[in-house]
């Protein structure tokens, strides 16, 4: 049993992401007419559909967190930092209806700037910058199942090095090997003085097919831990004569309201090398 004695006062402070939903800040045991109770509503936090956030860092998670989110939502988040700094985010979780429910995350203050990326299910990018110090966030969903959402860190601590060039300046870029870039167009210098599109990501993607005598296959998302509710497939391929053609496939799957610790239908390390394959030494007939 709890006891309470009036005048006593409790203070509630959202988690970082949260807003208050409902009550005040600090509330007070009271003695009205007899009773012990509470000065007004005891304080709830939730994590709200849309927002604009200017202070140097913080997270943006989906309605409902840790909860499951609700249908046929249109949240819109803009994340604003000081002139001449860059932002950059980071998806720690993701996990959206295949298909249907979707985050786009443009590069500007609305939805009419440059698309840098849209995503669903559970395939994401390791982290996005800025070109400018703008960035905007929609959610939208359907109207049928839904999912535990997303938690994103963002910062804009970066001062911004590229967000002006020489005319016709051109930038190539690539990957470490079992990264795959996100578009191989190189970055062109404008006649504004402004690069083309945005720098591009590096990413471990969910299966593929990897081809050649030797190769990386990495985890979705590693160096970092990869998602729940994984299927993938990677098919090594090699060039005929050779020894072998093989698939790999490992699936990680996680039902609704499962506890934390999963049951992996596939253990895999993070990071998968397959052998270098020799020639198939013909037989001697």
């Amino acid at each position: 049993m709890l006891s309470l004695k009036s005048s006593i006062s409790i203070s509630v402070i959202c988690e970082e992401g949260f807003i208050k939903t409902q009550g005040t800040e600090t509330i007070t045991c009271m003695l009205v007419d007899g009773k012990v109770m509470w000065s007004g509503p005891i304080p709830k936090c939730g994590a709200p559909c849309g927002g604009h956030f200017s202070s140097p860092s913080g997270v943006i998670l989906s309605p409902g967190w840790p909860g499951y989110y609700k249908d046929s939502l249109n949240c819109e988040w803009v994340i604003e930092a000081e002139p001449g700094h860059s932002i950059k985010i980071t998806f720690e979780r993701f996990q959206t209806e295949l298909n249907y429910d979707v985050l786009e995350v443009h590069d500007g203050p609305n939805l009419l700037s440059p698309l840098l990326g849209s995503y669903n299910g559970t395939q994401v990018p390791q982290f996005l910058f800025s070109s400018s110090n703008f960035m905007y966030l929609l959610f939208t969903t359907d109207n049928s199942r839904s999912n535990n959402g997303f938690k994103i860190h963002y910062e804009s601590k970066f001062t911004l090095v590229m967000h002006r060039c020489h005319l016709g300046s051109t930038v190539s870029f690539s990957c470490d090997p079992g990264y795959r870039l996100s578009h191989e167009e190189p970055l062109l210098c404008e006649k504004n003085h402004w690069w083309s599109h945005p720098l591009p990501t590096c990413d471990a993607l969910c299966g593929g097919d990897v081809r050649g005598p030797s190769g990386t296959i990495l985890s979705p998302g590693y160096p970092d831990l990869y998602p729940n509710s994984l299927n993938c497939t990677w098919t090594v391929d090699v060039t005929h004569g050779k020894v072998y053609k093989s698939s790999i496939l490992c699936s990680r799957r996680r039902p609704r309201l499962a506890p934390k610790h999963l049951d992996l239908h596939c253990r895999f390390w993070n990071l998968f090398k397959f052998l270098e394959v020799i020639p198939r030494i013909p037989e001697v007939g």
